[in-house]
C-alpha cells in the first residue's frame, strides 16, 4: 500500500493466512509508481519511476531470500516459479511499453512529415505510413493518420491530375503520360 503522506506498507505472506506489515520509507506514492493501462489491454498496469524500480529490485532480492528460507521444498519450488513468472511478465510489459512508445513516436514523425513538409514532399509521409507498423497504435491514432493521408492524396492528386489535363490539352503526350501515371500511382479514390 502506498501513501503520499506516510511510509508505504508491505504485507509479507507468512503462509497459513498470516501476514506481517512492514514499513517501507523509500516508496511513497509520489515516487513514480503510476497505475495506467500501459499495454492497452483494458487492465490496469503498474508503471514505475526510478525510486519505484529500486524498490522492486529490493523487493525481488528479499523475495529471493524468502525463497531460500522457505521451509518446504514444494513451497520453495512454487515460489521460485511465481518469481520467474512475475519476472517474465514484468519484462514483457516493459518490452511492450517500449514498442508502444516507439510506434507512437514514429506516428508523430509521420504526421509531422504529412503536415509540415512543403508541396509534394509531403508524399514522403504517405510512403512512411505505408511502411509503419500501426498495430501498436490506438484506433484513434490509426484513424488520424489514415484520414490525413487520404486528405493529402486528394489534395496533391488533384494538382497532379490538373497538370495532366493541362498537358493533354496542349497535346504534350510525354508530360500527360508522366502526370497521369503519377496520379494513378497515388491510388486515388474511385470518385476521382
Amino acid at each position: 500500500m502506498t501513501y503520499s503522506d506516510q511510509d508505504s506498507v508491505i504485507y509479507r505472506d507468512l503462509l497459513g493466512g498470516n501476514f506481517k506489515a512492514e514499513s517501507w520509507p523509500m516508496l511513497r506514492s509520489k515516487s513514480g509508481l503510476l497505475a495506467e493501462d500501459v499495454d492497452r489491454d483494458g487492465e490496469v498496469d503498474l508503471r514505475s519511476g526510478i525510486a519505484a524500480e529500486t524498490f522492486f529490485r529490493v523487493l525481488g532480492t528479499r523475495a529471493e531470500r524468502a525463497l531460500i528460507e522457505a521451509s518446504g521444498a514444494n513451497d520453495k519450488e512454487r515460489l521460485e516459479k511465481q518469481v520467474a513468472d512475475l519476472t517474465t511478465q514484468s519484462e514483457k510489459q516493459r518490452v511492450d511499453a517500449a514498442a508502444i512508445l516507439a510506434a507512437e513516436q514514429n506516428a508523430a514523425q509521420i504526421y509531422k512529415m504529412m503536415t509540415t513538409l512543403s508541396g509534394e514532399e509531403r508524399l514522403k509521409g504517405i510512403d512512411a505510413l505505408g511502411k509503419a507498423d500501426l498495430t501498436k497504435l490506438s484506433p484513434f491514432e490509426r484513424q488520424v493518420l489514415q484520414d490525413r493521408a487520404l486528405l493529402l492524396r486528394k489534395e496533391i492528386g488533384a494538382g497532379i491530375l490538373d497538370k495532366g489535363k493541362t498537358a493533354f490539352r496542349k497535346q504534350d503526350w510525354p508530360e500527360t503520360i508522366e502526370q497521369l501515371s503519377r496520379f494513378l500511382a497515388m491510388n486515388p479514390p474511385e470518385d476521382d
